[in-house]
């Protein structure tokens, strides 16, 4: 069974990429895919910050990563008002 890892990089809560990922896993689950959303907001921001890479969390989620047949990754876009 393939196996998708969908990565949501938004860091507020609620957030439109969060809703997006739920909404994909949720298709490729109805599709009798495997799939799992990981949610950056959910990591610890100082192992992100320092590149810890030895963090056990982190860890975690690279074997996830690893693991993948593939990987989709959601994104906040901002909009900037130019004057």
């Amino acid at each position: 069974m393939s196996n998708i890892v969908i990565i949501s990089g938004s860091p507020s809560k609620p957030s439109r990429s969060l809703a997006i990922s739920a909404y994909l896993e949720k298709r490729i689950k109805a599709e009798g895919l495997n799939a799992s959303t990981i949610s950056v907001r959910d990591l610890p921001a100082e192992d992100l910050l320092f590149a810890n890479f030895n963090s056990p969390k982190i860890q975690e989620v690279l074997a996830q990563i690893e693991q993948a047949q593939a990987v989709i990754i959601v994104s906040p876009v901002s909009s900037i008002a130019l004057s």
